[in-house]
């Protein structure tokens, strides 16, 4: 937020506009996804109680993971460093979700493969850079 506050007013408009376009793609391909693989939870699979109570519906891709990779790759686009700190953290929640036994590391990957592929077709399309890496 504060690198955020301290772009041109511009600046933060476009980078709001990508990010709800990004956002947006990457939730609606989430969807897709979702009804074209269907991954049994692990504790669904595994008939075994999961860390918190989830329900045992479709486990791919991850809602998490996707959230959070789609919000790091934004990141990543406009300030690397920032990005990848970004990215640190989504893989902390992945791994927790996973050692909570309610999903999958394929779920957890195709959830970042899907929001950085989103990302990245929003970038293609929306152009240059808009914002510095400062």
């Amino acid at each position: 937020m504060i690198w955020l506050g301290k772009q041109p007013e511009e600046g933060k408009w476009r980078v709001l506009k990508f990010s709800l376009l990004a956002l947006a793609l990457t939730f609606i391909v989430g969807r897709i996804g979702g009804w074209l693989y269907d991954n049994p939870r692990p504790f669904v699979a595994g008939d075994f109680a999961p860390l918190m109570p989830h329900a045992a519906n479709n486990g791919f891709p991850s809602d998490h993971l996707l959230l959070t990779g789609a919000l790091s790759a934004i990141v990543f686009y406009y300030n690397r460093w920032l990005g990848a700190a970004f990215w640190i953290l989504a893989f902390i929640i992945g791994a927790a979700r996973v050692y909570a036994g309610v999903h999958h590391w394929a779920d957890i990957i195709g959830a970042a493969g899907i929001a950085v592929a989103c990302v990245w077709l929003i970038a293609r399309l929306w152009g240059n850079k808009l914002v510095s890496d400062k």
